[in-house]
C-alpha cells in the first residue's frame, strides 16, 4: 500500500459512500486492520463500527502493552467501559459514542478525520447541563468546552436547545435545536491558536486596533448599539480607524461589555 501522510483505516466499506479519499483505506476484516495497526505507527487513525473483534485480535497478536500508544481510535457503536479501558492499552485516544454524539453521516465523519485542517472542524459534541457547558470533539479528537452563556449572548436570537446537540455540514456547524453556530465563530472565540491562524490567513482583514475591535464585537454577536455609555457612532469611528487612540474610559466601557480587559482587545 502506498504511504499516506494521514492514514485513516475503516473496517467496513459501507461506512464511506461515495468512495473515500486516498488517505482512507477500507479493509474487509479485523485481521487486516490489525496488520495496518502494526505498520503505520503514530500516523494511524482507526475508524471501526464493531470494536470487539478488532480488540480480541489486538490482544492475541500483541500481548501485553505495546511499546507505542500514539494511534487514535474512533468507535462508531457503543462500547463497554471495560473494552474501552483495554483499548487504551493500544491507543492514545479512544473516542466512543455515549453522551457525545458524532456526525451522523459516516462519510462526512471520515471526511472530517482526514481533512488537512481537521482541528478546525467538529466531529461531535454533548451538553453538560449541570456544568452549563457544551463539550465539543474536534476533528483532531481534542475537546473544547464552551459555556451555555455564549450561545445565548445575542438578544432576539433563536434560543439554543441544549438537549438537542448535533454537528452538521461536515463539521462546520453546531446545531442546538433550531439554533446554529458556525464552527469557525466558536473557535475564533475560544481558541487563541485558531484566532491567530485566522488573522494570519485572512489577509483582507484589517490589522489595526479598530479591526480587532470589530472582529471581537462580531464574534460576540453584538451590534454597535450595545455598548452603554458609548455611542454607536463612536464605536464605528474606532472600528474604521477614524479614532486612533480612544480614551481609556471609552475602552473600559467597551471592554466590560465584551468581557475582556481593555489591553486584550487588540489581540483579536
Amino acid at each position: 500500500m502506498a504511504r499516506m501522510s494521514n492514514p485513516v483505516f475503516v473496517l467496513e466499506e459501507g461506512i464511506v459512500s461515495p468512495p473515500p479519499p486516498r488517505s482512507v483505506k477500507v479493509v474487509a476484516r479485523p485481521e487486516d486492520l490489525v496488520r495496518e495497526y502494526g505498520r503505520h505507527g503514530a500516523r494511524g487513525v482507526f475508524c471501526v463500527v464493531h470494536a470487539l473483534p478488532f480488540l480480541r485480535l489486538l490482544v492475541g497478536s500483541l500481548p501485553g502493552a505495546p511499546g507505542r500508544k500514539l494511534k487514535k481510535l474512533v468507535v462508531l457503536r457503543s462500547l463497554s467501559p471495560e473494552h474501552r479501558e483495554t483499548l487504551r492499552g493500544f491507543f492514545r485516544d479512544v473516542i466512543v459514542p455515549g453522551p457525545a454524539r458524532f456526525i451522523r453521516d459516516r462519510a462526512e465523519l471520515v471526511e472530517v478525520l482526514v481533512a488537512d485542517h481537521r482541528d478546525d472542524l467538529l466531529l461531535g459534541g454533548m451538553a453538560d447541563p449541570e456544568a452549563g457547558a457544551v463539550v465539543l470533539i474536534r476533528g483532531n479528537l481534542e475537546t473544547l468546552t464552551v459555556p451555555f452563556d455564549w450561545f445565548s449572548a445575542a438578544e432576539h436570537a433563536t434560543r439554543a436547545d441544549f438537549e438537542d446537540v448535533e454537528v452538521i455540514d461536515s463539521g462546520q456547524t453546531l446545531r442546538l435545536g433550531d439554533y446554529e453556530a458556525a464552527t469557525d465563530a466558536i473557535l475564533y472565540a475560544f481558541d487563541p491558536a485558531y484566532r491567530r491562524r485566522a488573522k494570519a490567513n485572512a489577509l483582507e482583514l484589517d490589522d489595526t486596533f479598530g479591526g480587532a475591535l470589530k472582529r471581537l464585537r462580531l464574534s460576540r454577536r453584538l451590534t454597535r448599539e450595545e455598548f452603554p455609555g458609548v455611542s454607536s457612532k463612536e464605536v464605528a469611528r474606532i472600528e474604521t480607524g477614524k479614532v486612533k487612540q480612544p480614551h481609556r474610559s471609552t475602552l473600559e466601557k467597551i471592554a466590560e461589555v465584551l468581557n475582556v480587559e481593555p489591553e486584550e482587545i487588540g489581540s483579536y
